[in-house]
C-alpha cells in the first residue's frame, strides 16, 4: 500500500504527494504543504492524513467547500481512486505501488472538462470578483432576513427569494423547479416562475439537459451560450430537492 495524492490538474497538475501520519495541509497560503497559487482555495483549506491507518480528509477554512467525487465532505475516510477537488484542482487517491495505466487518460478527461466552451462551473477566477459575490449575498442576507421569518408560505417566500435573486444576477427571468420524495429533474411538486420588473409569474420550459446535468453532478453551473443559463442545485440533508433555474441575460 502506497496511499498518496496525484493531481490531476491545477497548477500542481503531474505531482504527487505521500500520505502518512503526519497531517499534509493544502491551501492557499506558503505554509502549506500543498501551496494552491488559487483564489477559490482557503488559505488553509483542508488537511489529509492516515487516521488509524486509513486516509483521512478533514475540510479546513474553505468557503467553496472539499469535494470528493462530485460531493462537498467536512471530514470523510478516502476510498481508493477518490478524486478531490478543491478550487479549480482535481487530485485522485491511490494507494497502489504502481500508478494505474490509465492515468494520462485519466489527466486528459480532466483538462478535456475543463475546457468545455459551453458550460463552466460556477467558479469565481479573481479575487475581486469574488469580493463582489460575497458582498452581494450579504446585501441580500440582510435585506430578506426579517421578511422571511415572517413568511410561512413556501411559494410566497420562494418567490421573495427570486425576486432578490434578479438583483444579484442579471437574468431576465428564473424559476424555483422543487420536488419531493421523487429524485429527478422532471417530477416537480411545486414550480415557482417570474419574470424580471413584471412581478408577475411568467412559465417558461428550462433545458432539460443543463437540469439533468446539475442533478447528476450536484453543483452549480453557468453556460454561456444563445441564452446563458444558471443553474444551482437545491440540496436538503443530502438531497436532492430542486433547483434554482435563471437565464436569458445579455450580460457577459
Amino acid at each position: 500500500m502506497n496511499p498518496r495524492l496525484i493531481a490531476l490538474s491545477g497548477p500542481l497538475k503531474g505531482s504527487v504527494f505521500p500520505l502518512t501520519e503526519k497531517p499534509l495541509t493544502i491551501g492557499r497560503t506558503a505554509d502549506n504543504h500543498i501551496c494552491l497559487d488559487d483564489e477559490l482555495v482557503g488559505r488553509h483549506h483542508a488537511r489529509v492524513w492516515l487516521k488509524e491507518t486509513r486516509p483521512y480528509l478533514r475540510d479546513g477554512d474553505s468557503r467553496n467547500g472539499t469535494w470528493v467525487d462530485g460531493r462537498a465532505y467536512l471530514e470523510k475516510f478516502l476510498e481508493h481512486g477518490d478524486r478531490l477537488k478543491l478550487g479549480s484542482s482535481i487530485f485522485l487517491y491511490f494507494e497502489l505501488d504502481e500508478p494505474p495505466d490509465s492515468l494520462p487518460l485519466i489527466i486528459e478527461e480532466e483538462l478535456n472538462r475543463n475546457r468545455e466552451k459551453d458550460t463552466l462551473r460556477a467558479d469565481y477566477s479573481s479575487r475581486k470578483e469574488l469580493q463582489v459575490y460575497y458582498r452581494a449575498v450579504d446585501a441580500a442576507y440582510g435585506c430578506m432576513i426579517e421578511a422571511l421569518n415572517a413568511i410561512s408560505d413556501t411559494k410566497a417566500l420562494l418567490s421573495l427569494v427570486l425576486e432578490e435573486a434578479f438583483k444579484i444576477i442579471p437574468a431576465k427571468r428564473g424559476a424555483f423547479l422543487l420536488n419531493g420524495q421523487v429524485l429527478g429533474p422532471d417530477k416537480w411538486t411545486l414550480e415557482v416562475y417570474a419574470q424580471r420588473d413584471l412581478g408577475m409569474e411568467a412559465r417558461f420550459t428550462p433545458n432539460s439537459k443543463q437540469l439533468g446535468e446539475v442533478y447528476r453532478q450536484r453543483v452549480p453551473i453557468i453556460v454561456k451560450d444563445i441564452t446563458a443559463v444558471i443553474c444551482a442545485p437545491l440540496i436538503v440533508e443530502g438531497r436532492m430537492r430542486g433547483v434554482l433555474y435563471m437565464d436569458g441575460t445579455d450580460a457577459p
